[in-house]
């Protein structure tokens, strides 16, 4: 029977015959021995990379099968003419004696060879290299933000040494501390090397082409020192520079220097006008140096305490910091400062009683409440898990392909340890590729999460790529290829010669069937960490949208709001305040395009703003003091409702009447007020009491109960409020709510001229609108939902490689088994089918095990949810939906893959 199937291509039997030609060098024993297979491994590859690739690659792979055969052939004879172990094909060498030159020429053929190897497989370099690089670059940027934001020490001398100190009331509650207490703890401490308070505090800076709002520190001379940092030019403050009236100096911040002077020396010595006052420049501060973390700040100046600070040690507002003395422990100051407070209180019980003294590390401090920073680098390990998986998932995949390759040069004679060596250099070298490539996005992924603020976590800004972010992308290269590239190297390390040179291929073998069974099962691990990832990115997404459903409880369309700080040196008179804010509103609503205006002491979602709570008592249920309940209150002006679309419920709104002397005080209440206090009643025509103002009257009329505002965010609910006319308590700062029938912000010169025509020097700052403060007040946890909606991406891209990866491989491998069943008559919807099925029962023995993780993990993040629990089944159920059609994508394209076989050259192949 004559033999009819075709013949490999004219290039491969070229290239064939040319290989026979010179293994014909080899000494005749090994040839008997290892011939048959040495060519039959040879002639597959050839006609595979013909087939795949073309000629050219064909040639290439011709040149390097050449060479290997080359040193083979000199490594034989030597062997046989000196009587010593032989080296099969490839530059697997060995050496009777250790020598450094010797090691250093082999581990340059290692990664010469495995550089060559990498070459003729494209297709696994690149999904190897790519999975990597994800896995690299996703941990390595959020890494960056760890280390800048928690694991970097303070830029400070000693920072260990520096130390916050808090007041704690009974409820262990923190606040800050007066101005009288500060100066007792000064005086009384021996544990500190020196203490330091300092306050915010806003000037109007006149005297330039427009006025403007400057932020600044007022801070006592001795937070230099505790600091230990000195202005790079001019002097810091004199303990003298504290008494007031002696207090007209600043030390600027070098980003105000530079942004304000132009970086010019001669700076030093001049005067600005703060507060229609002149102050002279007496240092600038070095470049990067910034405490707190608020870049903000514009400049400093002594603390001279106004006489209502020195005076009533109730007013808590400073914050303070130290610098332990070398001597003495944390522990040691806590107990000496326990000891103060219990003194404190005895000697002042009014105000102190039951009040101690909290000191924590600057550090700890500054980084508070780091949940996010922890869900972060979690994800982090889980994104470099599954990476880690995906490489070795492939490397047990190639190495069922080159079992054969191994064992020849095992029966050749080369020992384990060269070639593991061998295989752990491929690995390595495809993590510098890698690790290289996870650099470089890292580079960009650490630059979004800069602009990606979700705020509340210091020095974010600061994040950068520095040695130690390096070390880390370096070690976890490292740590992924060196342990996952063991396990392949190990399996191909131990092959069973007879098997492996006379077995078929595929997975047909014990030893295969063992390693496609590893490579399931790491992709079952690969998908349940995906899982757990997308859990928690889907239940952040839920929570976000639930959140942006939910109405601010007024019309946010078309609402521009601006700040505005009157000089108290210039409008001392509080009647001339009254007049010049509702002079505003009246020009302001003669503009064209702008519909009404109005004003209040602190506008929702503003985190801007004076904000009060005050007791109150319904008149007819008297209460004791200490027990009255505190509500919000606001100032609001004449057409503040309506201008801010806030409903009117049920009575009359607050008029120009309202406030002035001779008619009755009013207020109105909002809705969360109205059913607390009057469930049973209306409250219009009802009184109530606030605060304890010896110049209020005892009681004030309810004339009015308008809808609930989420005042501090929309994920707060609405508190109970006040809300008093502006002209009852004059204010210096008061916010400007304008609303306008087209653009907003392009009504921002219009409220400026109309400012100036009223006082030249007064500045506008904080101009916004009511649409980006609702966008700011979610930006936290718009930002959680990115940063792990991120990680998830990366992760369940890298296993969508890792799922086409084993599908493909396993496809290839069962290339006799589909030719089979094709030449039997099955049609390819049938093995498209069979290959997809075997792909989507891994997903859903991952879904399952990611199912029972995440339904323990994702409590971690309940705390940073809105209307949703960590187990709500609508988003796992559409996070499950989305992780199956993925895979099925992933697994679809191996599959028409399978069905492309042609059943009788896979036969005549096998």
């Amino acid at each position: 029977m004559v033999d009819r199937r075709p013949g490999p291509p004219a290039p491969v039997t070229w290239c064939l015959r040319t290989y026979r030609m010179a293994a014909a060098f080899l000494p005749n024993r090994f040839r008997r021995r290892y011939g048959t297979e040495l060519l039959a491994v040879v002639s597959a590859r050839l006609e595979e990379t013909y087939r795949d690739r073309g000629v050219g690659a064909l040639l290439g792979l011709w040149v390097v099968e050449l060479g290997d055969l080359g040193r083979a052939t000199a490594s034989q004879w030597r062997g046989a003419l000196l009587g010593t172990r032989s080296r099969g094909p490839g530059p697997v060498t060995e050496s009777s004696s250790f020598r450094w030159g010797d090691m250093v020429r082999d581990l340059w053929a290692d990664v010469s060879f495995a550089w060559r190897l990498l070459r003729t497989q494209p297709g696994f370099t690149v999904v190897a290299v790519l999975s990597l690089a994800l896995g690299i670059g996703a941990s390595t940027s959020v890494f960056s933000v760890i280390n800048g934001t928690m694991l970097r020490p303070l830029p400070f001398e000693s920072p260990e040494r520096l130390m916050v100190l808090f007041e704690q009331d009974t409820r262990g509650m923190s606040d800050l501390t007066s101005a009288m207490n500060f100066l007792d703890w000064q005086e009384q401490t021996s544990s500190f090397e020196s203490l330091a308070a300092w306050t915010y505090w806003s000037y109007t800076l006149t005297g330039v082409d427009e006025p403007a709002k400057v932020l600044g520190l007022r801070v006592s001379a001795s937070w230099f020192d505790v600091l230990a940092v000195d202005p790079v030019l001019g002097r810091r403050f004199m303990p003298e520079e504290q008494e007031p009236g002696r207090d007209k100096v600043v030390v600027l911040t070098h980003a105000y220097w530079l942004e304000r002077y132009g970086g010019d020396p001669g700076a030093l010595g001049q005067t600005m006008t703060l507060d229609d006052e002149a102050y002279e420049i007496v240092g600038i501060m070095p470049a990067g140096f910034m405490f707190p973390d608020n870049h903000d700040v514009a400049l400093f100046r002594p603390l001279a305490l106004f006489p209502w600070e020195a005076s009533v040690r109730a007013i808590r507002m400073f914050d303070v910091i130290g610098r332990l003395d070398d001597k003495t422990t944390i522990e040691q100051a806590r107990a000496e400062f326990q000891t103060i407070a219990t003194r404190m209180g005895d000697q002042y019980p009014d105000t102190n009683e039951g009040w101690s003294v909290s000191i924590t590390p600057a550090q700890e401090s500054l980084v508070g409440n780091s949940q996010l920073l922890f869900i972060l680098l979690g994800a982090v390990g889980f994104v470099l898990l599954i990476a880690s998986a995906n490489i070795a998932s492939l490397l047990l995949a190639r190495a069922r392909v080159r079992e054969r390759e191994i064992a020849i040069r095992t029966a050749l004679g080369a020992r384990r340890g060269r070639v593991a060596r061998q295989l752990l250099a491929e690995s390595v070298l495809l993590g510098a590729i890698g690790g290289a490539l996870g650099i470089a996005l890292a580079l960009v992924g650490s630059q979004l999460l800069v602009r990606l603020d979700p705020g509340g976590l210091p020095r974010w800004h600061e994040v950068t790529l520095d040695g130690t972010v390096a070390a880390f992308a370096v070690g976890a290269t490292l740590l992924t290829v060196l342990v996952f590239g063991v396990l392949p190297a190990l399996h191909l390390t131990r092959p069973d010669l007879t098997v492996a040179l006379h077995g078929g291929a595929g997975g047909r073998t014990t030893s295969g069937r063992r390693a496609l069974a590893t490579r399931r099962a790491v992709v079952v691990v690969e998908v349940a960490l995906v899982m757990v990832l997308l859990a928690g990115a889907g239940l952040l997404t839920t929570s976000f949208l639930r959140l942006m459903e939910v109405r601010p409880g007024f019309d946010a369309e078309n609402l521009l709001v601006a700040r505005l700080d009157l000089s108290s040196a210039r409008w001392a008179d509080d009647s001339r305040k009254v007049s010049f804010f509702r002079d505003l509103v009246e020009h302001l609503e003669a503009v064209p395009g702008i519909v009404s205006a109005g004003m209040v002491t602190t506008l929702p979602m503003n985190p801007v703003g004076t904000d009060y709570d005050l007791p109150i008592e319904v008149e007819g249920r008297p209460v004791p003091q200490s027990e009255r309940p505190q509500v919000d209150f606001r100032l609001v002006s004449p057409g503040y409702m309506e201008t801010m679309g806030i409903p009117l419920l049920e009575g009359r709104q607050i008029n120009g009447r309202d406030g002035d002397e001779g008619h009755p005080p009013v207020v109105m209440i909002n809705k969360a007020l109205a059913d607390r206090h009057f469930p049973d009643g209306s409250p219009v025509g009802q009184r109530i009491s606030l605060g304890t103002r010896d110049e209020w009257e005892p009681y004030f009329e309810i004339v009015g109960v308008v809808g609930d505002v989420h005042h501090r965010g929309l994920d707060v609910e609405a508190r109970p409020e006040i809300f008093m006319p502006w002209t009852v308590w004059t204010h210096d700062a008061m916010t400007l709510v304008v609303r306008t029938d087209g653009e907003p912000l392009q009504y921002a010169g219009a409220v400026k001229r109309q400012v100036h025509e009223l006082d030249a020097l007064q500045p506008v700052t904080d101009i916004t609108t009511a649409r980006r403060l609702i966008s700011d007040s979610t930006a936290t946890r718009r930002a959680n939902m990115l940063l792990l909606g991120g990680l998830a991406a990366f992760g369940i891209l890298i296993a969508a490689i890792g799922i086409y990866g084993v599908i493909t491989y396993d496809v290839g491998q069962r290339r006799r088994e589909f030719a089979v069943r094709m030449a039997m008559g099955a049609e390819r919807h049938d093995v498209v089918g069979l290959v997809m099925r075997q792909g989507l029962v891994l997903t859903a023995a991952g879904v399952v095990l990611g199912l029972a993780a995440s339904m323990t993990l994702t409590r971690v993040i309940e705390g940073m949810l809105y209307d949703v629990g960590s187990r709500d089944p609508l988003t796992i159920g559409t996070v499950v939906a989305l992780l199956g059609t993925i895979a099925m994508g992933a697994t679809y394209l191996p599959a028409r893959r399978a069905t492309t076989v042609d059943p009788a050259r896979a036969l005549r192949d096998e």
